[in-house]
């Protein structure tokens, strides 16, 4: 395989997909009565290093995927958009980040990748994205009309879920994209752009944001909850290869999965053991000052994983609006058998 480079602890209401699994634990097996894959089936996750990567990194570290037969190998890349050629082509065979057009031009081109559970969304109160403005202009952008004439860092430009937050964020100001410039840059490249002046605003996450903030090289202006609130702004992606030639390694990974993004809610969201989930977060992602962890505003990740599915058909609608990917229908892009799965074996919170 060649080397690769490149708050919510309430459900989601009316826009999640609907499936009928059993509401409560009542039924739900355990990994002990599950016999674990053998041979282990061999696993490389790609993800960008964010906080919202931390059910990966917990069902790593508290043996989720190894009680269910996996080797799951994980892999610091860039942005969802350049992980998915490699998605495609099997070298990965789960990857993770921001909805983009590139997974729905690829699916347009019958190169069957899915959408498959929760990553972050942005529940109201839960704004781990957020725009930064650099500090020299804080007193002059108070309000969205001020954004025109701004460069503004963004990861993926126009084909992901950062182009619909800019989008609305303008409308309100009167404004089009025509109005500003983006700058396509990776989150940790965007603090220093920010702290050399190369950008204006940056449409940033968690924990990048807190850590430029640390720097006062920026302040907070608008978090994204607050202009483009439910957003399903992050997601887990599967291969076409480990879908069809490792369906039962596909149901399982998702099983572990919800096991720890449950650990996250209950730990981190609810508080019941949030050193634990921090320390897991500066084992496994660039930043290792766990001060910032206990400073960011949290990524809201559904206990069920459950995804906002009239928010992808939204976010759908924005780029074929624009003209940046074909119209594919939502069938296409989202399989829940996986989910399903999982509730399955865990019950349904």
């Amino acid at each position: 395989m060649r080397k690769i480079r490149a708050f919510a602890a309430a459900a989601l209401t009316g826009a999640s997909l609907a499936c009928l699994v059993p509401a409560g634990p009542a039924g739900a097996q355990t990994a002990e009565k599950r016999a674990p894959l053998s041979p282990p089936v061999k696993i490389v996750v790609g993800t960008i290093g964010s906080a919202s990567d931390i059910g990966f990194f917990i069902a790593q570290e508290r043996g989720y995927f190894k009680a269910e037969g996996l080797e799951v190998k994980i892999e610091l890349l860039g942005s969802a958009t350049k992980m998915m050629p490699a998605l495609a082509t099997n070298d990965l065979q789960v990857a993770s980040g921001g909805l983009n057009a590139g997974l729905i031009n690829a699916i347009a081109r019958d190169i069957p990748l899915r959408i498959v559970a929760d990553k972050g969304t942005l529940v109201p109160g839960s704004g781990y994205q957020t725009f930064l403005v650099r500090k020299e202009l804080a007193g002059k952008v108070r309000d969205y009309g001020d954004l025109k004439g701004l460069s503004i860092a963004s990861s993926g430009g126009a084909i992901t879920t950062d182009s619909v937050v800019i989008n609305k964020a303008l409308q309100r100001g009167g404004l089009t994209i025509k109005d500003v410039k983006i700058v396509d840059l990776r989150f940790p490249d965007m603090v220093t752009a920010l702290a050399k002046g190369a950008v204006d605003m940056a449409l940033i996450i968690e924990p990048f944001a807190t850590r430029a903030i640390d720097q006062d090289v920026a302040v907070r202006w608008k978090n994204a909850d607050e202009i483009a609130p439910n957003l399903q702004l992050a997601a887990v992606f599967y291969g076409p290869k480990f879908m069809s030639d490792q369906p039962e390694a596909a149901k399982r990974f998702m099983l572990a999965y919800v096991r720890a993004i449950r650990d996250y809610n209950d730990e981190f969201l609810k508080g019941g053991n949030k050193e634990a989930i921090i320390a897991i977060l500066t084992k496994n992602t660039p930043i290792k000052d766990a001060g910032i962890y206990r400073r960011i505003v949290p990524p809201a990740i559904n206990p069920n994983a459950e995804l906002n599915i009239e928010s992808i058909k939204e976010s759908l609608d924005a780029w074929v609006g624009r003209g940046v990917v074909e119209r594919v229908d939502i069938g296409k892009l989202v399989d829940t058998q996986y989910l399903r799965y999982a509730w399955e074996q865990l019950g349904k919170k």
